[in-house]
């Protein structure tokens, strides 16, 4: 909520507002009643409901906040100073109806304006606002601010960073507009209050609704998977971990280790005690978002084991095809068997590939994945009062990821409490322990990868060197004793037929895996990401102690650590698993 404080907001206007805002409300509870029914497997069984996040200020902020009550909405306020601060700037008549509206909010977030310019402190607030909302109701007179942190400021962030602004005309010259230029705009640049798009709210409030809210392709299917990692009802690839064994990358207890949800939610929970103090909070960050974290860190683990054991799998069995296929020279007698040897395994193959195509356990684990770390970064962003309702970080081939991190930022809501230097440095201090931690994990998985993909390619190599070797053999067997000298019973020329023709298929089946796997690549971004995660903390270390620059790292902290999932989700693009050739 923004909008004009009197004198710049006439007074005879107030009810035509408290109608025009009645109106919306109304409208907005249809469409949202509407979804629900459409969509109920995928909702909580409980009615929808509108959350009004305002300032409370006098004028527009308390219309709106009465009108929101009176149909039934929950209001949070956002407050730029401390209550006792902030009436300060209200005249005593409106005092009451302050601590009124205060007393009636379901939450109330305190910024410390404080240490700041009062005008910063309300362009703060206003900042704030927008970070908690998939709509930005305006009350507004189309004419240009008048210092910083007003309302034109406000909507001209909102629609520059893609919020949907609602304007009730504060001077009733017009009918309520929505300004928002929706996801199928062609227009990559930054819309501006000149080129944004502008149309009748009463007709575009049902588009924009479905746009934010409706659930996206997929929506079903993760839901299930996180239902399914709960329920541990999954089987386990075994070939990915014994090819880190094999290759040393991990130790047998390592790479066969299987970890279940308290091993990923103890990832998550030490960030909670943000909320110390803080019950709605804190209830709200336990039950809701540590679970669905644990879980899509489960789920995403799973597909990725799948994956990769299925690439790893169909390569080895590839290898195993063409044994089977060359065995008949070395016995003969027993060629019909090896052919159905043979036909079996490329059977497997085909199938295993099928069933990977169907299951899309690609696509599956890298929206598991990004689901994982925008869950994994939001509690931290969350006790800064940004719960991340933008449309960011989402792949043009989906957004199922981003969709259900916003409905879970909204379950956990407006942050419950004040923002001090305490506050902020606790939540500092776990922003820069999950960094450390980041960078241990991409350190040690940059080592993991480089060893597989030295040793894979090193054995690779040797192998082709044994081919070198089984021909020069066979050279110099013909020109010394013959070439038809038997060896355990087994022709020669046979056996390096058999050997010439074997360990190249065996060498090509580890040069598919080391490009499929890429983990030659995989070691370079964990580099990358290293570095990147270096200098983040560092920045962070510089910093003044100050929550607004904190907010702005932790949104670099989450571009940063979603990178590596982009990377892998073009790579799937560009190699699907495929039947080996």
């Amino acid at each position: 909520m923004t909008g004009h404080r009197p004198p710049r907001l006439k007074v005879d206007q107030f009810p035509r507002i408290e109608r025009e805002l009645a109106a919306v409300f109304g409208q907005l509870n249809i469409l949202l009643g509407d979804l629900h029914r459409t969509h109920g497997a995928l909702y909580a069984s409980q009615d929808p409901r509108i959350e009004l996040v305002s300032p409370l200020a006098s004028g527009s902020d308390s219309i709106t906040a009465r009108v929101a009550l009176q149909v039934g909405a929950q209001l949070d306020a956002s407050l730029p100073f401390s209550p006792s601060t902030y009436q300060a700037d209200f005249d005593p008549e409106e005092n009451e109806q302050f601590e009124s509206l205060v007393a009636q909010a379901t939450r109330v977030l305190a910024l410390p304006g404080e240490d700041y310019e009062r005008s910063e402190a309300y362009r703060a607030v206003g900042l704030l606002n927008m970070a908690q909302c998939d709509l930005l109701l305006a009350i507004w007179d189309g004419k240009p601010a008048q210092g910083i942190g007003g309302t034109p400021e406000i909507i001209a962030d909102a629609v520059a960073s893609g919020v949907p602004v609602l304007v009730i005309d504060a001077n009733g010259e017009s009918e309520p507009s929505l300004l928002w230029n929706s996801s199928d705009s062609e227009s990559h640049d930054a819309p501006t209050l000149d080129t944004v798009a502008r149309s009748d709210a009463a007709n575009s409030l049902a588009d924009m609704v479905a746009t934010l809210l409706a659930p996206p392709p997929g929506a079903r299917e993760l839901i299930a998977d996180l239902e399914k990692a709960v329920d541990g009802k999954w089987g386990r690839s075994m070939a990915y971990p014994l090819l880190l064994w094999l290759t040393g990358a991990r130790g047998w207890k390592a790479a066969f280790r299987r970890d279940g949800l308290k091993q990923s939610a103890d990832q998550l929970e030490p960030m909670l005690s943000c909320f110390d103090g803080h019950s709605k909070s804190a209830e709200a960050a336990s039950s809701r978002l540590l679970p669905r974290f644990a879980a899509a860190d489960l789920a995403a683990n799973r597909f990725a084991g799948l994956y990769r054991g299925g690439y790893v799998a169909n390569f080895t069995l590839a290898a195993l095809a063409v044994a089977f296929a060359l065995a008949g020279v070395l016995a003969p007698p027993f060629k019909v068997l090896f052919i159905l040897a043979e036909l079996m395994t490329i059977s497997l193959i085909i199938m295993r590939t099928r069933k990977a195509t169907q299951s899309a356990w690609h696509r599956r684990w890298i929206d598991c994945r990004h689901l994982t770390e925008l869950l994994r970064v939001q509690p931290l962003s969350a006790a800064l009062g940004d719960l991340t309702l933008l449309r960011t970080h989402e792949p043009q081939s989906g957004g199922v990821a981003g969709w259900y991190a916003r409905a879970t930022a909204r379950e956990l809501g407006m942050f419950d409490g004040k923002i001090d230097r305490s506050h902020a440095a606790r939540v500092r201090g776990h922003t820069l322990a999950l960094i450390g931690d980041q960078i241990g994990y991409h350190r040690s998985n940059a080592a993991r990868m480089d060893k597989m993909d030295h040793r894979i390619r090193h054995l690779g190599e040797w192998l082709f060197i044994g081919t070198i070797g089984a021909c020069l053999a066979w050279l110099l067997a013909k020109f010394t004793v013959g070439p038809h000298v038997g060896i355990f019973g087994v022709d020669v020329t046979e056996l390096v037929t058999f050997l010439t023709a074997l360990l190249p298929a065996i060498g090509g089946a580890l040069y598919g895996i080391r490009m499929q796997g890429d983990f030659a690549g995989s070691a370079e971004r964990s580099r990358a990401i290293h570095w990147r995660l270096e200098r983040l903390a560092n920045a962070i270390e510089r910093d003044p102690r100050d929550y607004r620059g904190l907010s702005r790292r932790l949104k670099r902290l989450t571009e940063i650590m979603l990178a590596e999932v982009d990377q892998w989700r073009q790579l799937s693009e560009v190699r699907p698993l495929e039947l080996p050739g």
